[in-house]
């Protein structure tokens, strides 16, 4: 979800070679052109919260999330809630998100900060198996939801 120009794509690719399945989807047609350009792949164009996917082993979203959609942050925080759900119902294992850390960092006009304590806690109680990443940037965590 936000495939952007779809750099995962190879990445997977690379890594499990050429039996892995991989969709993507950007709101931007300018994006979905250069995943073709450059790998020649096809992506969808739309908003994921109303396209049409079927289950995949790993739901990733990828700098989607770091935007103020709302106008306000608690509108922005159910949001961010409502989408995940989307997406768990969408992964077979796994949802892969990462958000923007107000700790110890320069926060600017238009994006979406969420405390990493409360992200944890809200997630553990509707999906338990959640784990928290905050340790390659000051700026990013990356949350990871798990079916077991």
């Amino acid at each position: 979800i936000g495939c952007g120009r779809a750099d995962m794509c190879k990445f997977i690719i690379d890594f499990f070679g050429e039996q892995a399945l991989y969709s993507g989807i950007d709101h931007n047609p300018i994006m979905s052109d250069l995943a073709k350009q450059k790998y020649g792949y096809e992506t969808k164009v739309g908003a994921f919260e109303t396209a049409q996917f079927n289950k995949h082993d790993w739901v990733v979203a990828s700098g989607v999330f770091t935007q103020r959609r709302c106008q306000t942050e608690d509108e922005d925080l159910h949001k961010l809630f409502k989408d995940i759900k989307l997406m768990y119902d969408l992964a077979n294992s796994t949802v892969s998100i990462n958000l923007l850390s107000p700790i110890n960092n320069q926060q600017h006009e238009g994006f979406f900060y969420v405390h990493p304590g409360l992200v944890l806690d809200m997630l553990i109680e509707q999906y338990q198996n959640v784990s928290i990443r905050h340790n390659y940037s000051k700026d990013v965590y990356t949350v990871l939801i798990y079916k077991f």
